[in-house]
C-alpha cells in the first residue's frame, strides 16, 4: 500500500487454473472489474472506493482508490471477488458456473441439482501437500432429523445446522464431535423507533432489560450462543467491554414507569411463518415484556409479506439476523447502524448523525487504533439509543464423526476444507 493509502500493488503467486491455464494479472483484473463495475454485480457497492484495477505486468496488479478505504483488503477477500479464468468466462459466460474453474484446493467434479456436489483434490494446488482429502461430497438433505440419522448411521461424516434440541445428546455421544465455532452473526429484535411509543428511548431501554436473553440461550438454543452486547457480532471491531443489556427486571420496570409506556403499551411481533426457533424466542419476548406492561401479540406472515412490511415501516417489532460478508466492521455498521448512505438499511429507522460521522472516520483512516476507537463510539451511542432488543450471537452447529479432524466453520460460514483430514484411513 502506498503511504497515502491510494495505491495497492499485488504480486501474484505463480499458480494455474483447474483447466491447466496459468492464472495471470489479466484474469485478476477481469474478475475484479466484473464484481466491481459490471451493472449486473450485486456487490459493486463494496468496491465503490476503487478508481481502477490495472495490469502492471503479467504477475502484478494495481488498484487505485479515490480516497483511503480501510476495509479494502477485507472487500477483496469476499467470495464475490474470486478469480475466474478470463478466457473461459468470455467463452462460456454464466454457463461457466455450471462447472466452475478456479485455482483453489478442490476441483469441481459434478453436481446433480437438489442431490449433491462433488469436489476432488487439486493435484497442482500451490500449497504443496494440501488439501489432505481426496474428495468431498456435499449432500442436499433439507430435513435436520434426517441429517442426524445419516450421521449416526455412518453414511455422512458431517451434519450441518443440527437442531438446538439435539445438542445435549450429541455433546454426550463419544462417537460425535460437536463443532460450535463463533459466527459473525447476530440475532435481534428490531424496534420501529418511528412509531409511538417506541420513539421513546427509555421504553426501548426498558424492553432490553426486560428480556431474559440468558434464558433464551439456555432453553431455546441449547446454550449454543452468547449474549449480544452491541450491533457488531464477535468479529474485529467488536467492543468486548460493552455491557449490553443484562436481564434486570426491576430496572426495566423503573424505566418503563418513567417512559411513554408507563400505562402499558401494545405491540405486534411480526415473524416469518415456519421458523420454530424465532417463534419460541418471540414467545419468551412476549412473556417478558408483559412484566413491564407490554400487551404483545405475535403475527406470522409469508416471507414476501414480511419483506414488504418491514422496509416500509409497517410493523412494531420483528426478529431478524445479520451475518457479515466481510470480516471488517464497515459493512455491518452500514447495515445495522448508519442512517444515511448507499448501505443504510437500518430497519428500525433510528438515525444519529454522530454515528454516520464516526463511521466515515473509521472507514477512511488506515490507523487501526483510530478505527477501533471510532467503532467503540458507534457501539456505545447506538446501544444507549436501543433501536434493537439485543438477543444473542449464535454459534455454528455442526456435528462430525470423531475421525474428522480440523473441521471448522469460519465466521462468514465458509469452510477451510483444505485443512480438514481424517484419522480412520
Amino acid at each position: 500500500m502506498s503511504d497515502d493509502g491510494l495505491l495497492y500493488t499485488f504480486h501474484l503467486r505463480e499458480t494455474g487454473f483447474h483447466d491447466g491455464a496459468p492464472c495471470t494479472a489479466d484474469d485478476v483484473v477481469y474478475s475484479l472489474n466484473r464484481v466491481a463495475t459490471d451493472p449486473a454485480s450485486f456487490f459493486g457497492f463494496l468496491y465503490s472506493a476503487v478508481t481502477s484495477f490495472e495490469v502492471a505486468d503479467p504477475a502484478t496488479v494495481t488498484a487505485q482508490l479515490k480516497a483511503p478505504w480501510a476495509p479494502f483488503l477485507a472487500d477483496l477477500a469476499f467470495f464475490g471477488a474470486s478469480i475466474l479464468p478470463k478466457a473461459a468466462h468470455e467463452a462460456r459466460q454464466e454457463s461457466l458456473f455450471e462447472a466452475p474453474i478456479g485455482t483453489g484446493p478442490f476441483v469441481f467434479a459434478s453436481r446433480e441439482r437438489g442431490v449433491d456436489v462433488v469436489l476432488r483434490k487439486n493435484p497442482n494446488y500451490w500449497d504443496v501437500g494440501k488439501p489432505y482429502l481426496d474428495e468431498v461430497r456435499f449432500l442436499t438433505v433439507l430435513d435436520a432429523d434426517e441429517r442426524l440419522r445419516l450421521l449416526r448411521a455412518g453414511e455422512v461424516d458431517v451434519a450441518f445446522d443440527v437442531p438446538y434440541a439435539a445438542l445435549p445428546d450429541l455433546r454426550a455421544d463419544p462417537s460425535v464431535v460437536v463443532v460450535e465455532d463463533r459466527l459473525a452473526r447476530e440475532d435481534y429484535a428490531i424496534i420501529n423507533t418511528s412509531r409511538p411509543p417506541f420513539d421513546d428511548k427509555a421504553l426501548r431501554q426498558a424492553m432490553n432489560y426486560a428480556v431474559d436473553k440468558d434464558a433464551i440461550i439456555r432453553d431455546v438454543l441449547g446454550g449454543a450462543a452468547e449474549l449480544m452486547t452491541t450491533y457488531l457480532p464477535r468479529m474485529p471491531g467488536h467492543d468486548d467491554a460493552a455491557p449490553g443489556y443484562p436481564f434486570d427486571r426491576e430496572r426495566a420496570k423503573a424505566l418503563a414507569a418513567a417512559s411513554a409506556g408507563k400505562d402499558g403499551f401494545d405491540a405486534e411481533v411480526l415473524l416469518v411463518a415456519g421458523d420454530p426457533v424465532y417463534a419460541a424466542v418471540a414467545d419468551r419476548i412476549v412473556a417478558d415484556l408483559a412484566n413491564i406492561g407490554g400487551r404483545i401479540t405475535v403475527t406470522e406472515v409469508a416471507r414476501d409479506t414480511w419483506g414488504n412490511r418491514v422496509p416500509s415501516g409497517d410493523f412494531d417489532l420483528t426478529i431478524s439476523a445479520w451475518t457479515t460478508d466481510i470480516l471488517d466492521p464497515e459493512e455491518t455498521t452500514g447495515i445495522m447502524a448508519i442512517g444515511a448512505g448507499p448501505l443504510a438499511s437500518n430497519a428500525g429507522f433510528y438515525d444519529d448523525p454522530r454515528i454516520d460521522a464516526f463511521a466515515q472516520q473509521a472507514s477512511t483512516t488506515n490507523d487501526p487504533a483510530e478505527r477501533m476507537a471510532a467503532y467503540a463510539q458507534i457501539q456505545a451511542i447506538q446501544a444507549d439509543a436501543a433501536p434493537y432488543i439485543f438477543l444473542y450471537y449464535p454459534s455454528n452447529r455442526a456435528a462430525t464423526k470423531k475421525a474428522i479432524r480440523d473441521f471448522h466453520v469460519m465466521p462468514t460460514l465458509m469452510l477451510r476444507l483444505w485443512e480438514t483430514w481424517r484419522d480412520d484411513v
